[in-house]
């Protein structure tokens, strides 16, 4: 796939995040095949679901597919602050 899928998720005020929590829609099998998280870190799937640690200080988030052997379907991404969460983005599909 030559095209990149770009999520955005801006934390409230005052919060810094601590963990992001990708899902992948496995019952349309894994697309994922390349991703980045904020520019720095990288990945090459994400699967059921995929856990990383945020840097100290993160105010934002930025998920990038950059590669993909289908359209990505991700069920969900959440932000974590410890054990509460901050933002949570359900991704929805039209099927």
């Amino acid at each position: 796939m030559g095209t990149t899928t770009a999520y955005r998720l801006a934390l409230p005020e005052g919060s810094e995040a601590k963990y992001l929590v990708m899902m992948e829609d496995i019952s349309q099998g894994e697309r994922v095949l390349g991703f980045t998280v904020n520019g720095r870190f990288t990945g090459k799937c994400i699967g059921h679901k995929r856990i990383i640690t945020l840097p100290p200080g993160a105010k934002e988030v930025a998920l990038e597919i950059t590669q993909a052997k289908a359209e990505p379907v991700l069920r969900s991404i959440a932000v974590y602050q410890g054990i509460n969460t901050l933002k949570d983005y359900k991704c929805h599909t039209s099927k």
